[in-house]
Formats: C-alpha cells, sequence, structure tokens
C-alpha cells in the first residue's frame, strides 16, 4: 500500500498538519452546535421520540405474546369441544347429572367461547397495527427532527465562520 505524505518546503508533514485542524474544527463545530438551546430542543426531541418508539414496540410484543396465548387457549376450546360433540348416552347422563348440561350443551359453551376468543384477538391484532402506524409516525418524526437539527447546526456553523471571517478582515 502506497500512503500519499505531502511535506511542505521543512518538512512538515501538511496532511497530518490537514487533518489535526479538521479535528480541532470538528470539535470547535460540535461545541458550537451544543452550546445552542434550539439545537439542544431538537436533541431533547429526538430523544423523547425515540423513548416513545420504545414504549410502543414494548406494548406491541406484549399484545403479540397476549394472542399467542389466546391462540392456545383457543385451539384447547376447539379441542374440548370436538371431545364433546358426540358423546355416548353414558356420558351424557354424567354430564347431566354432574353439570346441569349434556355434551351437546358443552360443545356448543367451548365453541362459542372459541369464537369470543377469536373477537379477542382480532381486537389485538387491531392494535398491533394501530402501534405500527404509531411507530412509523414516530420514525419519520424522529427522520424530520434529524433532518432540521442538521440543517440548523449547517446555519449556526455557516454563521460563526462568517463572524470569524468578518473580525479576520476588520483586523486585517
Amino acid at each position: 500500500m502506497v500512503v500519499d505524505q505531502r511535506f511542505d518546503s521543512v518538512g512538515v508533514n501538511c496532511y497530518a498538519l490537514s487533518v489535526a485542524y479538521i479535528i480541532m474544527d470538528f470539535a470547535q463545530m460540535h461545541a458550537l452546535k451544543q452550546a445552542d438551546p434550539k439545537y439542544q430542543k431538537f436533541s431533547s426531541d429526538i430523544t423523547a421520540t425515540s423513548l416513545e418508539k420504545r414504549k410502543i414496540n414494548g406494548k406491541q410484543c406484549i399484545a403479540m405474546r397476549e394472542i399467542c396465548q389466546l391462540d392456545h387457549a383457543m385451539d384447547l376450546l376447539r379441542s374440548k369441544s370436538f371431545d364433546c360433540e358426540v358423546t355416548s348416552d353414558k356420558t351424557d347422563k354424567v354430564l347431566i347429572k354432574s353439570t346441569g348440561q349434556d355434551g351437546e350443551c358443552w360443545y356448543w359453551t367451548y365453541h362459542n367461547g372459541a369464537e369470543e376468543i377469536e373477537k379477542i384477538m382480532i381486537q389485538k391484532c387491531i392494535k398491533v397495527a394501530n402501534l405500527a402506524v404509531q411507530w412509523d409516525v414516530l420514525t419519520e418524526r424522529i427522520a424530520s427532527l434529524n433532518k432540521d437539527q442538521d440543517e440548523y447546526g449547517d446555519k449556526l456553523v455557516k454563521k460563526a465562520e462568517a463572524k470569524k471571517t468578518d473580525k479576520e478582515a476588520i483586523k486585517g
């Protein structure tokens, strides 16, 4: 690998000096931006929006786990309803004696329970979809805030550089 090193007439590495100048200049730009309250407001808004996104993600995860749990419960109810769909006379007599309902009644009880769980699952799915929309809105807001902050920071730097140039011209 060939490294391009440029030296001035005295033998000082100009590239190294320019890198040091750029790093120092970046530090000055950063300090200038961090000292500005409006620039800091952008940062705090971005942080708050990111926190809100994390909370929404947590709500989505909870809702998805609840959907999975409801799905397991629905499978169990359907299995039980199939067990009671066709029952013998002997089983019906035991069921009536112990619960007051025969196998067909239990079939419909389990079946209707599964349908109610299905309705709840649909509501949870709608909740997850709504949270996804909120997530997307916050993602766009963060992108917009980042863009606005960058533009504002660039204006601050240009303004400061213009003042510096004006001061140097007055001295000169």
